[in-house]
């Protein structure tokens, strides 16, 4: 993503030319080609969608008293709410991090440290967690939530949870019910003499 645009192969100008009505391979529409691309990676067939459809048996005790954490006391449902468990907005949740988050791109000081809520859906299968990776496994960033982030810097949003260790296990095992099916995703090919040499 960060070599040079020109040197893309042709079949992307054309794939662009028919997508955008330009063949101009610019940040900006890689970035909507992209953005479009993602949004068509859905799972809905994981555990809590059974149960929200009314099977009652889908989700295990401990996990539906998660559910009643993650909507309660756990506070996770203030940002990652909706179909994709993400309010898709920019929030300082205390990372203990130089990195200056959203404000590198809007250049509002309200915005340092600010970053997107990642969607939920398929958590299980995305680690390690947190933009930098920095978090191993998914009972570390409870534990992160819990004590009301790394960082207490002002304007970090996050209180402490206070949750018990049985509650911590009671979130984890709700967490788990949002993986589905894995995705398969098919990469289309390019015309063999369109591919750039490799270096």
């Amino acid at each position: 993503m960060v070599g040079d645009i020109p040197a893309l192969p042709k079949a992307y100008q054309q794939k662009f030319q028919t997508a955008f009505g330009s063949p101009s391979l610019n940040s900006k529409n890689i970035a909507k080609a992209i953005a479009n691309f993602l949004r068509t990676i859905v799972v809905q067939d994981s555990a809590f969608d059974r149960w929200a459809a009314g099977n009652k048996t889908a989700l295990s005790q401990s996990a539906k008293k998660g559910f009643v954490l993650f909507t309660g006391k756990a506070q996770c449902v203030n940002c990652h709410q909706g179909p994709n468990f993400s309010d898709s907005k920019f929030h300082n949740i205390g990372l203990n991090t130089l990195d200056p988050g959203r404000f590198d791109v809007s250049g509002n000081p309200k915005e340092k440290s600010h970053f997107r809520t990642s969607t939920l859906r398929q958590v299980s299968h995305t680690a390690p967690y947190m933009h930098l990776g920095n978090k191993p496994d998914l009972m570390s960033v409870i534990e992160f939530y819990n004590r009301g982030g790394d960082r207490r810097d002002g304007n970090n949003e996050l209180n402490e949870l206070h949750l018990t260790e049985k509650e911590e296990q009671e979130l984890l095992d709700f967490l788990m019910t949002l993986t589905g099916s894995n995705v398969s995703v098919l990469i289309p090919q390019l015309p063999a003499n369109d591919i750039p040499p490799s270096p």
